[in-house]
């Protein structure tokens, strides 16, 4: 399946072949959302920079953590 956003930069009989709008189950999304967080997360990225490995995917973790808790308490 191909996002909306990306889906113009596909050939038409692809559109139709992959696109959320015609594929069954998949209600009203832009299927966009596991893109989201990348903005969230490239800002760790910037801070954790000189982080050892362990540290660095537990500060992910835990931002991860975070982002996942903000998006349930505002559902």
């Amino acid at each position: 399946l191909v996002p909306k956003l990306h889906l113009q930069g596909h050939k038409e009989n692809c559109r139709f072949q992959y696109s959320l709008n015609y594929t069954a189950g998949c209600g009203r999304t832009d299927g966009e959302g596991v893109e989201r967080p990348w903005a969230h997360s490239n800002d760790t990225a910037k801070i954790t920079r000189d982080q050892n490995p362990g540290h660095r995917k537990d500060t992910f973790d835990d931002c991860n953590g975070d982002w996942n808790y903000v998006k349930l308490v505002d559902m």
